[in-house]
């Protein structure tokens, strides 16, 4: 009886780290080749339909938890089902929505990635400009958003493995 936590905690875990260390595979595997290039086009289309497959829900779940931080989760929902829909990503439009909602600032436009400039579509309302205060904001909701989940597991856990 007295190992019996421990037990539980090791099967836990054994469950656990599998799948985390498959997530970030998938997300390497996709940030390294997920491109449309050759000679990785086949595999690239594959890693980057993956990731999105294994991000949805998470994304989804970080969207709620900044909107409900920000104190207006109505209207942050509402932008991002405005806005997000039209990133060809179907997660990151999403997060950078909410936060441009959040923040009162507006994201996307032309940017460069690999050298190559790229035109996003336009997320939130440009209210103000961007500013260092507003990163700074950023990191903050993040770290809140981070804490409430890392609380919520902790709890989770507990429930489930400490009686």
């Amino acid at each position: 009886v007295g190992n019996l936590p421990i037990a539980d905690y090791s099967m836990s875990m054994s469950a656990i780290v599998p799948w985390a260390i498959a997530y970030k595979a998938a997300s390497t595997l996709d940030s390294t080749v997920g491109y449309k290039e050759a000679p990785y086009t086949d595999l690239g289309w594959f890693s980057a339909k993956l990731e999105d497959v294994l991000t949805w829900l998470p994304c989804r779940l970080t969207v709620v938890t900044l909107a409900v931080i920000s104190g207006k989760p109505l209207y942050i929902w509402k932008m991002c089902q405005r806005d997000a829909v039209k990133d060809a990503s179907p997660n990151s439009g999403w997060s950078e929505c909410a936060y441009a909602a959040i923040l009162g600032v507006q994201l996307g436009g032309t940017n460069s990635y690999r050298g190559v400039v790229k035109h996003k579509p336009l997320l939130g309302e440009p209210n103000q400009s961007i500013t260092p205060q507003h990163i700074c904001q950023a990191l903050q909701l993040t770290r809140y958003c981070f804490l409430i989940w890392l609380g919520l597991s902790l709890l989770f856990y507990g429930f489930i493995f400490v009686r």
